[in-house]
């Protein structure tokens, strides 16, 4: 199957690419999909972070490749989430606030505004599934992530602590909480499924779904 998106908005260029010691696996990072963890964790495994000028020539096409995706509303909300702790949205030239109804509006009127909050397989355009390996970010990845490395002896995975304080985790948890709440209490949810269809039926064909 050949992913194929109407009107993409994104590109392979806006995802970073890691090969494996054995050079025969690409893991490709999309925002937002447990990126800093797996990069962490395949780093310290031996993977290689490479320019995207040294992708082969069949990398869409034939490559083997590791890619983690998400459900598209939920990534939706911890991208938002993620903009707003960075103060990376702005209405006016001043930070959404979460407490003014007007901003809220804009919010998701806007739906989205950055490659933390679009749809993830725009990204993923022209890439025949074939060749790939998804997993599923919110279930039992480590444990997936681990079995897939271990089982085509791709390096050795090592513990890796996460980069983010439990502080921030927890302020970036509330956040996500409050998006979730505003977005089902507001007019908003069937207009940010709409916009997310496409996103929301490859996540589920990729899983088999």
């Amino acid at each position: 199957m050949i992913i194929t998106v109407q009107n993409p908005t994104l590109d392979l260029l806006y995802s970073s690419i890691y090969l494996s010691p054995d050079a025969n696996y690409y893991y490709i990072r999309l925002a937002k999909n447990a990126g800093s963890y797996t990069s962490a964790v395949l780093g310290s495994s031996g993977w290689k972070q490479i320019e995207h000028t040294q992708l082969p020539v069949n990398f869409i096409t034939n490559c083997k490749k590791i890619i983690p995706i998400r459900e598209p509303i939920e990534r939706y909300c911890s991208g938002i989430a993620e903009d707003l702790i960075q103060n990376n949205l702005l209405k006016d030239n001043k930070p959404l606030d979460l407490n003014n109804q007007d901003h809220i509006e804009f919010l998701f009127d806007t739906i989205t505004f950055s490659v933390h909050s679009d749809r993830q397989f725009t990204i993923l355009n022209g890439i025949d599934t074939s060749n790939c390996t998804f997993l599923d970010v919110k279930n039992d990845y480590s444990i997936n992530l681990n079995k897939l490395v271990f089982s085509q002896n791709l390096g050795t995975i090592t513990n890796v602590e996460k980069k983010n304080t439990t502080v921030r985790n927890n302020n970036k948890t509330f956040v996500v909480n409050k998006i979730k709440m505003l977005l089902l209490k507001s007019n908003y949810l069937n207009k940010i499924k709409t916009y997310f269809a496409e996103d929301i039926f490859w996540y589920n064909k990729c899983l088999g779904n």
